[in-house]
């Protein structure tokens, strides 16, 4: 959680509920995809393969529902589009992030202190993060679209894992590139970076 909330939400939630705003910001209209739609708007929006993933829908509700009874407020958070969950090397998660967190209407500004110029992350503008999340739990929610054996190679220090949507189609690129060129920075650094599509959880 940050210290301090930056973005004006409940204008942002006002506006997304306006079609001719949704079209400005780039908000696309709920829509369940079959994976090889998933799989061609990662390629569009430069996820790097050759795996792609998505959520397992039924487990993360799951997850969400036990989530709401502890803390109806922690709850809203887990079923944001937009999501940033880091670990280090045991599992335990170091920090975690939702669009609702970060600055910015037009440009949501993931960066907003400078957190992935160095690696690790750093994280003094960040609270004590939530014990709720641990690797382990997390990699049982996300499934391989084309090999359902394969498994997530989780040997770094940084394992980062970022939940996308085509529904926030500009937000989404905008993460998926500070991502990608963090690792492009570090790449001689003990990291992974997993990115998870999650469209249909917002599905009626």
């Amino acid at each position: 959680m940050i210290k301090k909330l930056h973005p004006p939400l409940l204008f942002f939630l006002f506006i997304l509920s306006l079609s001719s705003c949704k079209l400005i910001l780039g908000i696309k209209t709920e829509k369940y995809l079959e994976d090889v739609e998933i799989v061609k708007n990662a390629k569009k929006f430069h996820v790097p393969g050759p795996e792609f993933y998505k959520i397992d829908t039924v487990s993360y509700m799951r997850a969400a529902r036990k989530t709401y009874n502890r803390s109806p407020q922690l709850a809203k958070h887990v079923m944001q589009p937009l999501q940033m969950r880091i670990f280090n090397r045991t599992g335990l998660s170091t920090m975690s992030l939702v669009n609702c967190d970060v600055g910015g209407i037009f440009k949501l500004d993931w960066n907003h202190f400078n957190s992935f110029d160095t690696f690790p992350p750093d994280m003094k503008n960040f609270g004590k993060p939530d014990t709720t999340f641990n690797l382990k739990v997390e990699l049982e929610k996300i499934v391989p679209i084309h090999n359902l054996e394969a498994k997530i190679d989780t040997d770094a220090d940084v394992v980062i894992i970022i939940y996308w949507t085509r529904l926030t189609t500009r937000y989404s690129k905008d993460l998926i590139k500070l991502m990608n060129n963090y690792k492009a920075k570090f790449k001689d650094e003990s990291l992974k970076i997993v990115f998870v599509n999650t469209d249909n959880l917002f599905v009626n």
